[in-house]
């Protein structure tokens, strides 16, 4: 080739570069701006809006139509939208989110900003930044400071606290060191149980997880936990999935959903040393597990069977199998209860310094991974933060269940119409505060079952709280008229 063409080419190769780079760096900038809450003057198009209304002025979401369970409507208003500063606008969101957003006309905005309901999958950027810019009448979907919870060596650290202090009380999960720092303590103690499970501290969806039964086996980093004698069904190790909604955490307010779905492994259970390394013995995790031979769809909501089905479901198996449903069901709530209070006191007073306009503008969905020992013992074993919600293909039972409880959401958290152009940002006074937690708890609920604060547990799970604050005091009291 003649070196003035090879000049020429890798002229326009760098030139094209520059561009890409500079396009993405405008992008991620744009992006960032987007989380600031600053926004661009750019027009964004709108469609006449037919939305319906509750009784307290908040969007009315229905199930999907085919889902042959609708909501009672007899209360709803409903109204046109025509102007674009009314308009109800989301931004983020995706799969059955987007979907229950598209079933009501909701528009996506261009800009966070200009959103009445927020998703986002990850946290993002300045979000400090964002939680302090909010009016009253946003929605958005993530915490600060929620690491205690859903990190897994967080979560332990917390609980271990919880279980010196009140043994009885903090007894739901299983013996775990944390690597390197306990390792002594690991192999002094490694005989006591037959095997362990080892998992990474930040990864999900059962990469990285090893089962062991030497401690020359160790790692190095991660958090070893003995490994529960499983409750087999179908010859199977199984755990559930289920779901936690915190709407406010000052007051503390938040729900567990009473359906959610079970996984089983894809091969029969055993203990067995020469099955220690066959992940499809141990791990129940169905994205792992989709492709694995054993692995089944189940295409029936109400029918309980391999290799993955709704917990309403299980449900039914429980009653026809003599398994005492009730008093597992209750078990998990106590659990739920306790781990979201294990470090709730630090974390109130790290999320206060962000002044929010309303105690409702933030709302959080945490995945929750239970199971039951050989006796039927719920253990909880982790807490996810932004939980996968993308249904498995071919699954009816994630279709039907993330429709219904995204819809029961929204119906939840409340959101408004406003008028996007004149509501200026004001800070809710301390009654007003008060006000839309107890207009909350009045609420269609669906399926998330309130679990606390509840009239007959504030006395039983407010020792927990050290020093609570006046409007977790004032909401006490008013559930406890």
């Amino acid at each position: 080739m003649h070196r003035k063409s090879l000049v020429k080419i890798v002229k326009i190769t760098v030139f094209v570069g520059v561009v890409v780079a500079f396009v993405l760096g405008f992008g991620y900038y744009i992006y960032n701006y987007n989380d600031l809450c600053s926004g661009f003057p750019l027009k964004q198009k709108f469609q006449t809006q037919t939305i319906k209304l509750k009784s307290d002025g908040t969007v009315f979401f229905n199930y999907d139509p085919k889902l042959n369970k609708p909501i009672d409507e007899s209360n709803i208003e409903k109204i046109v939208i025509n102007s674009k500063k009314n308009g109800i606008y989301s931004f983020g969101g995706y799969g059955p989110i987007t979907k229950v957003f598209n079933s009501i006309g909701i528009q996506k905005s261009i800009f966070l900003k200009n959103a009445n309901v927020i998703y986002k999958y990850q946290y993002g950027k300045n979000l400090g930044n964002v939680l302090s810019s909010l009016n009253e009448y946003q929605r958005y979907n993530h915490f600060p400071y929620f690491g205690y919870l859903t990190n897994k060596g967080k979560l332990w650290k917390e609980y271990n606290k919880m279980r010196e202090l009140y043994p009885k009380e903090y007894n739901f999960m299983p013996e775990s060191y944390l690597l390197p720092e306990d390792k002594e303590s690991l192999v002094k103690n490694f005989n006591k149980h037959k095997l362990w499970i080892v998992k990474p501290q930040g990864l999900s969806r059962g990469r990285g997880i090893k089962i062991i039964n030497s401690v020359d086996d160790i790692p190095k980093y991660g958090i070893a936990s003995e490994y529960i004698i499983p409750h087999l069904i179908f010859d199977r190790k199984y755990n559930f999935r289920l779901f936690i909604l915190v709407t406010s955490v000052d007051p503390l307010c938040f729900y567990l959903h009473g359906d959610g779905y079970v996984t089983f492994t894809s091969k029969k259970w055993t203990d067995d040393e020469d099955f220690i390394d066959d992940n499809a013995v141990h791990l129940n995790h169905s994205y792992f597990n989709k492709d694995k031979k054993g692995f089944k769809i189940n295409n029936q909501y109400d029918v309980f069977s391999l290799s993955r089905s709704s917990f309403y479901s299980f449900e039914k198996y429980c009653s026809k199998n003599n398994i005492d449903f009730p008093s597992i069901k209750k078990q998990i709530q106590d659990i739920c209860v306790k781990a979201v209070l294990s470090n709730y006191c630090s974390e109130i007073k790290k999320f206060n310094k962000y002044v929010t306009s309303s105690s409702k503008n933030v709302y959080e969905i945490f995945g929750v991974d239970v199971c039951l020992d050989n006796k039927l013992k719920p253990y909880l074993l982790e807490i996810n933060l932004a939980p996968d919600i993308k249904p498995m293909e071919d699954s009816p039972i994630d279709l039907v269940f993330f429709d219904k409880m995204f819809t029961d959401l929204f119906n939840l958290v409340g959101i408004k119409p406003y008028d996007h152009k004149n509501t200026k940002r004001r800070i809710l006074n301390f009654e007003e505060r008060l006000q839309e937690n107890l207009d909350e708890l009045k609420r269609e609920r669906g399926g998330w079952e309130l679990i606390f604060p509840l009239r007959e547990n504030i006395d039983k799970y407010k020792k927990f709280i050290k020093d609570p604050s006046e409007l977790n005091l004032a909401l006490w009291k008013e559930i406890q008229k």
